[in-house]
């Protein structure tokens, strides 16, 4: 029996798998070793995941996560994990590289995460060979909720959106100057906060001031990060994602004029990479 994990900050989803296919679909909280320490990590194990999990003979477990990047990191979730599994095989890795396993399978291809944040790496069919650094949603994140909720706020405070929509934005709490900065210079999540307005953008989508927010968003990926990589318009560039997803017509719209080529465009990675394992 294998458990693979896709984990963000906020949630982690589960697959307990065996020969006939998936078995179990599990959720808890986020486990971000950037976030929490071991003691929280390996407690959260115990106490979310492995109540759901008994009586399963789980041999092996594949754990992607946001995060994930170094080695030492990676060694936390592996040293938590084997806490409560003490006889399977664990493998922590990069929610980058779970992304890159999903999308592409064993083909080469440019991997993209477009949701909160963005990211991307040429994935050879076995490992990543390059990643062009998000930078963040401060210096970059082009592409991402973050990105284009920042560019909503920035045209609301300057009075640069339509009227209809800034009455709409008006309507709703705490959309005053004020609590704007306060949320996004005072307190502790304000990617998070930013990529909110995600949903406000959505509900919106056929205004042409959204539709130009978002292909704008999507271009800046392109060009800032797609077009770095070597061959970036003889390979299929896949995505997985919030955004990506909801937004899938205006991103085949901008990567067609791009004369991209484009291939899966998933919500969230989880059912592509059991199968991935289950295959392997």
């Amino acid at each position: 029996m294998i458990l693979v994990a896709d984990s963000g900050s906020t949630k982690t989803d589960w697959r307990l798998a065996g020969k006939e296919g998936m078995v179990k679909a599990v959720r808890t909280i986020g486990l971000n070793p950037f976030h929490k320490n071991f003691e929280e990590i390996k407690n959260l194990i115990r106490e979310d995941l492995l109540p759901q999990t008994k009586g399963s003979n789980v041999n092996q477990i594949y754990f992607y996560g946001a995060g994930c990047a170094s080695e030492d990191t990676c060694l936390v979730l592996s040293k938590a994990l084997r806490v409560s599994f003490p006889n399977a095989a664990i493998e922590v890795n990069s929610d980058l590289l779970g992304a890159a396993r999903a999308l592409c399978n064993r083909q080469a291809g440019i991997a993209c995460i477009l949701g909160t944040g963005s990211n991307s790496c040429y994935f050879d069919g076995e490992k990543i060979k390059h990643s062009i650094p998000p930078l963040g949603y401060i210096l970059g994140d082009e592409g991402s909720g973050t990105f284009m909720g920042k560019k909503l706020l920035t045209d609301y405070l300057r009075k640069e959106i339509p009227e209809e929509l800034a009455e709409k934005l008006r309507s709703e709490p705490g959309m005053s100057k004020m609590i704007i900065l306060e949320k996004i210079y005072k307190e502790n999540t304000p990617a998070r906060y930013l990529s909110g307005f995600a949903l406000f953008i959505h509900e919106n989508r056929n205004e042409p001031y959204m539709h130009k927010l978002v292909y704008n968003s999507f271009s800046a990926f392109m060009e800032s990060i797609i077009k770095k990589y070597e061959g970036f318009n003889q390979i299929k560039i896949h995505f997985v994602g919030g955004i990506a997803y909801s937004f899938s017509d205006i991103l085949r719209e901008v990567t067609s004029e791009c004369g991209l080529y484009i291939g899966n465009i998933f919500k969230n990675p989880i059912e592509s990479l059991t199968n991935f394992h289950l295959h392997s």
